[in-house]
């Protein structure tokens, strides 16, 4: 059995014998003649690593350590001798009985308590006494861990301790597959030695054997190593210079360097691995694409073929923009107080300073400064008078530049505005100017004044330190004199007003009136000045009776040569404001004291003024106060909704007596037709159907008065549409929906009269009607069972409706209308039999009460005549089936109840034609119309003829109206 493999670690026990034929040899130090050396093994399947470290074989033995050897010596004539030897021990010396066959037995004890056995027979000669030696030998160890350090030329070779060797030898080649045999051999060397006299960047491999007594180990696993240059210094000085966007990096060159490395990074703390690199960099290079305002950190590191360095001490900087040029061109604006400033802008400017002073020689440092400046800028509270001095630079995130180069200017007050608004009054031998004062400051003001137009500040007589209000006095009565004012103050004196023209006289005719005594006539009538007039045989010429006080109408055909008392001019316009210059047009020579100015428009206010003519200068006097007239449209067509038989009777109207003819067949409508309207243009008439949920749509035929549904009618509504309406412009329609309980909305194509759908609002409970008032600005609500008015502001551009506050009203109001006027507006309550009385906010539209006044019984409509002085309610159920009559407080609102007038059975709706001379009533009960003539003094209702048959419940009556 063998005990020691030749493997690394093994452990060899040497013993001395005679005769054993292995190994003779000489021992003169301890006087031995000869001894045999054997070599016992280690049982097989065991080895050892380095330093008597046990490896297991295919076996499960756990990590152990020879710690010593146990030698057991053993024969039949022989005592045994034991002997522990230790592993560190070289050599033990036994004394062994000579004699044949001795038995040699090794334990090897471990630091785990395990232990290897075996034994070998040795044949030793007979009688003799012999030596033992016990040796640990390193034959076969190799050492372990070796590495290999390149340097500069060379390599440090390192490796473990091998247990009893003496020293080792190190073998090495630029090839791999190093040998005893085949390699550069260097004796004597120990661990942490050199091998020096190598060649830099070549490869060297290397391996490592221990030596002894007992001779030389098995080499060692191979290692390489490239001997290289040693890596550079670090580079120092390192300094960084902010730039544009970029920063230069500066440092001192490290010895032995062959390039350099640069790394970077917006946090400080920048190592090689954490940080922007920039390989190849050059002192006084530039790091571009930085941002500018963001700060960055640097260390630059030296390379070579030695590696590279450690880096250098941390540097910052801030890349910024440049700073700018000097502003260039700079000025200087005066003004009131102030100075506005102007420049060229200067490239890469993000702001500009202003600097200045009263003195020359401004600079950033004794200037005033104004900082985010821009061109054109205003320096205000500067003293009119005082000269400014003033330099601008311009600044970004680099810095501020130079300054620019002087300017200077002294503030003055602006010459103020023209005065507007200038009038001119004539009065006795005098005429007073006043106008707006313009914006700004004025001192004073002038007038300049002439005979003929065309006045200017160098023609006119001029009037200095004028007020407005103020007369110029002196003037010729009669002459028509013209003016222009300036505004003055230390600026300077404005530009003149645009001329006005007055003539100065007397006091002109009082009491001007005018008014429409019959349709397309505006009568205008004043109070006569100087002597009375009288009628004779209805004459129009007019003769100066002699020596009388008295003008007298006779018969004849004279021409008179003077009228010995005033003639009258009147002059009028469709604008307010009328004077003699700017009329559209004028009557000359009036005598007596009225005109009737016919084949005016209808439905169009005419504004008047009245001068008189001295009789004995022939001067013209002043103007009359203005008066206003307006003639309406005559009544033309009626058109009745009849709710049972779902159709529309149309009728003619006699201009003069009010009196309705039927034109032709009722035209069918949709199914329940409850209201009908008829747009201002006269050309659209539209019908609420309450049980078919929508709205017939009809052209009028201006001539005929025929209705012929339009294309695409009927148009759908809400549930239960109870009323419509049509705006003032006749742009918009509105349906009050009764069960849906909201407004339908529409707009209306002002070519074909269609119906296009705007959506649809909230209105209360069981909405009855709707109505908008005569400005189109705002629509109101009659919430039928809320028992409320609901107001809604109307967006005259679009149509759509936004609800306002609601206001109490009666018991179920039916009925809403506003007058004429659109300061009030009058509701009929159904069930409370009264009507509400409310003014309007002109403004907002916001109604507020003003009480209620009883009605008949069961009030269902309410109307007011086109001059707001009559309204007129339909009471429905009332025993006598009445029309109630009230005159209007044309300054409260208020209601005046009036004598009631009977009409047909169930008086359902009431209407006033446009020219405030009929009223008109639709009976449900016995299903005709009533015709009224009404007093245009007293509102009075009077019946004209009889009852005129409609359709079957008649419940809704619109008149069309023409212009005469």
């Amino acid at each position: 059995m063998k005990w020691l493999k030749g493997i690394a670690g093994f452990v060899a026990i040497l013993m001395m014998a005679a005769g054993c034929g292995v190994v003779s040899d000489t021992d003169n130090a301890k006087g031995r003649v000869s001894h045999s050396r054997v070599t016992l093994e280690l049982p097989s399947g065991v080895s050892l690593k380095p330093n008597g470290q046990l490896l297991s074989v295919g076996k499960n033995l756990p990590a152990a350590k020879i710690t010593s050897i146990d030698l057991t010596i053993s024969a039949a004539n022989m005592t045994t001798i034991k002997q522990n030897v230790p592993l560190t021990t070289l050599e033990t010396t036994l004394d062994v009985p000579a004699g044949l066959m001795r038995t040699f037995a090794i334990t090897a004890v471990t630091n785990a308590g395990l232990t290897f056995t075996g034994s070998q027979t040795v044949d030793l000669a007979a009688g003799a006494s012999v030596d033992v030696i016990v040796s640990v030998g390193v034959n076969g160890l190799a050492p372990t861990a070796v590495t290999a350090t390149a340097g500069s030329g060379q390599v440090t070779l390192a490796w473990d301790a091998v247990v009893g060797a003496a020293s080792y030898n190190v073998y090495y080649g630029t090839s791999s597959g190093v040998t005893a045999a085949n390699g550069t051999k260097t004796a004597g060397v120990a661990s942490g030695s050199a091998i020096t006299g190598l060649t830099n960047g070549t490869t060297y491999y290397f391996v490592v054997t221990a030596v002894n007594a007992s001779g030389e180990s098995a080499i060692s696993s191979e290692v390489s190593a490239t001997p290289q240059v040693p890596p550079p210094g670090i580079p120092t000085g390192v300094g960084a210079t902010a730039g544009n966007a970029q920063v230069t990096i500066n440092w001192t060159a490290a010895t032995g360097a062959t390039s350099y490395n640069i790394y970077y990074g917006t946090a400080t703390g920048v190592t090689t691995g954490t940080g922007t690199k920039v390989t190849g960099a050059t002192s006084g290079g530039a790091i571009t694409g930085l941002t500018n305002g963001k700060a960055y950190y640097f260390i630059v590191t030296a390379v070579n073929a030695g590696g590279e360095s450690a880096a250098s001490s941390e540097v910052s900087a801030t890349p910024q923009v440049p700073v700018p040029g000097a502003p260039a061109s700079p000025a200087a604006t005066a003004g009131n107080g102030q100075a506005t400033i102007t420049w060229a802008a200067s490239s890469g400017a993000a702001s500009y300073n202003i600097y200045y002073r009263t003195a020359a020689g401004v600079t950033s440092a004794n200037g005033t400064k104004v900082a985010g400046a821009t061109s054109g800028y205003v320096i205000t509270g500067l003293t009119n008078g005082t000269v400014y001095y003033f330099i601008v630079t311009a600044v970004s995130a680099g810095g501020e530049s130079a300054a620019s180069s002087e300017v200077s200017v002294t503030p003055q007050p602006p010459i103020p505005a023209v005065p507007t608004g200038v009038t001119a009054t004539g009065g006795n031998t005098q005429v007073t100017v006043s106008w707006t004062a313009p914006a700004g400051t004025v001192t004073s003001y002038n007038v300049y004044y002439g005979t003929a137009t065309g006045v200017t500040t160098g023609t006119g007589t001029k009037v200095t330190g004028a007020v407005s209000g103020g007369s110029i006095t002196g003037l010729t009565n009669g002459t028509t004199y013209y003016f222009i004012v300036t505004a003055v103050n230390g600026g300077g004196e404005s530009a003149a007003s645009a001329e006005i023209a007055s003539r100065p006289g007397l006091p002109g005719p009082t009491g001007v009136t005018a008014s429409s005594p019959v349709f397309g006539t505006i009568k205008v009538s004043w109070t006569s000045m100087g002597v009375t007039t009288t009628n004779i045989s209805g004459s129009t010429t007019v003769y100066n009776v002699s020596g009388s006080s008295t003008a007298v109408y006779i018969s004849g055909t004279a021409t008179p040569t003077s009228y010995g008392s005033y003639r009258y001019t009147i002059y009028w316009s469709t604008t307010s404001g009328v004077t003699p210059f700017n009329a559209a047009g004028s009557f000359t020579d009036i005598y007596p004291s009225f005109k009737e100015h016919t084949g005016v428009t209808a439905a169009t206010t005419y504004y008047y003024v009245v001068t008189a003519i001295d009789p004995t200068s022939g001067f013209e006097s002043l103007p009359s106060a203005e008066a206003s007239g307006m003639t309406g449209k005559i009544p033309k067509f009626a058109y009745v909704a009849n709710q049972a038989s779902n159709n529309v009777s149309v009728y003619s109207i006699n201009s003069s007596t009010g009196a309705l003819t039927a034109v032709g067949s009722p035209v069918a409508a949709g199914t329940g037709s409850y209201s009908i309207a008829i747009d201002p243009s006269g050309k659209f008439a539209y019908v609420a159907n309450q049980t078919s949920n929508d709205i017939s749509a009809y052209t009028i035929n201006a001539v005929t008065g025929v209705l012929t549904a339009v294309s695409g009618s009927p148009f759908a509504a809400g549930t239960s549409p109870h009323s419509v309406t049509v705006d003032p412009t006749g742009k918009f329609a509105y349906a009050a929906n009764q069960t849906t309980n909201d407004i339908s909305m529409f707009t209306i194509n002002q070519t074909t009269g269609a119906l296009t759908p705007i959506g649809s609002i909230a209105a209360g409970t069981s909405p009855q009607s709707v109505v908008v008032d005569p400005t189109g600005k705002f629509a109101y609500v009659a919430g039928g069972s809320a028992g409320n008015i609901l107001p809604y502001t109307i967006n005259q551009t679009t149509g759509a409706l936004t609800a306002g506050t609601s206001v109490a009203a009666g018991t179920s109001p039916m009925s809403v209308t506003v007058d004429p006027t659109g300061k009030f507006a009058y509701v009929a309550n159904f069930s409370s039999n009264n009507v509400s009385m409310y003014t309007i906010n002109q403004a907002t539209g916001a109604l507020t009460p003003i009480g209620s006044i009883a009605a008949g019984t069961y009030p269902n409509s309410v109307a007011v005549d086109p001059s707001g002085k009559f309204a007129y309610v339909a009471n429905q159920y009332s025993t006598v089936s009445q029309v109630s009559v009230y005159t209007i407080n044309q300054s409260t609102g208020a209601l005046t109840a009036g004598t009631p007038v009977a009409a047909g059975t169930g008086p359902q709706a009431v209407t006033v034609d446009p020219s405030g001379k009929f009223a008109y009533v639709a009976n449900v009960g016995s299903s005709d119309m009533s015709v009224f003539s009404i007093n245009q003094s007293t509102g009075a209702l009077t019946a004209v003829g009889t009852p005129v048959a409609a359709g079957t419940s008649p419940y809704s009556i619109s008149i069309m109206g023409a212009a005469q």
